[in-house]
């Protein structure tokens, strides 16, 4: 049989959404005896299926997932096994054999892969933007940001660098959370890396004045909603908060 991951490096990919690359493995006699890479577009999941039925390739393993494109895979016929994290070549090991991925390489916070998927559709469902948290050390480089998240009844705390943040969000969580390129004690990219391992499931914006092309190749794999310039205006504060609450509603 075959089964495919999605990856970024050597690790399952820690969010779905934000994927480009595939590892197609086929497993004979409870070990893997080839392996395939192929490229596709997260935002079309329904050719992500027709791919993997093309390729006869029944299962989907990969990590964090919004409802939308999880339930379009299902519902092509495709076994997901989603909220999975760990080594590719771990896992892969794993399921060759037969094993079980949870509890092992479920996601922190997650009991399961299946219940980990209803319980965040359920809260994207039930729960509106509420709480923004700004993480730069310039205190007036968001103002037109806030303004407008406020003008939509949102609320908006800040940190002060990178530690801090991390810090905030174990305690408290957050709907989206907007990074600016440089926090002092690390890197905005950095910063996303450390709480995607923490917590994939919490939305980011990344202020960045990479180009567009250096920008996907350095983010990928992170789930980053959205690039945003350095002093972000009242345009971009719509665009994001249209493309959050569209996530937040599917």
């Amino acid at each position: 049989m075959k089964v495919a991951v999605t990856v970024w490096e050597e690790r399952i990919s820690p969010v779905f959404d934000a994927s480009r690359r595939l590892l197609i493995a086929k497993i004979e006699d409870l070990r893997i005896t080839d392996r395939s890479y192929v490229i596709f577009d997260p935002e079309m999941p329904s050719n992500l299926t027709k791919i993997l039925s093309e390729l006869d390739v029944p299962v989907l393993i990969c990590g964090a997932v919004s409802q939308v494109p999880a339930t379009i895979i299902t519902n092509g016929g495709i076994k997901l096994i989603p909220f999975i994290t760990g080594e590719v070549n771990r896992v892969l090991e794993a399921y060759a054999l037969g094993n079980s991925l949870s509890p092992s390489f479920v996601m922190p916070g997650c009991h399961d892969g299946d219940h980990c998927a209803e319980t965040h559709s359920q809260k994207l469902r039930s729960n509106p933007l509420t709480q923004l948290l700004f993480v730069t050390t310039q205190q007036n480089r968001f103002a037109a940001l806030q303004a407008e998240i406020e003008a939509r009844n949102g609320s908006v705390a800040r940190a002060a660098s990178g530690n801090q943040a991390l810090e905030t969000l174990r305690k408290t969580p957050a709907d989206l959370v907007v990074v600016d390129e440089d926090l002092g004690d690390m890197p905005g990219l950095t910063f996303v890396e450390r709480l995607v391992a923490v917590n994939p499931m919490i939305n980011c914006a990344l202020v960045s004045s990479l180009s567009e092309k250096a920008y996907h190749e350095a983010s990928e794999g992170l789930g980053i909603l959205m690039q945003l310039p350095a002093e972000p205006d009242r345009g971009d504060a719509e665009r994001l908060m249209t493309h959050l609450n569209q996530i937040l509603q599917a």
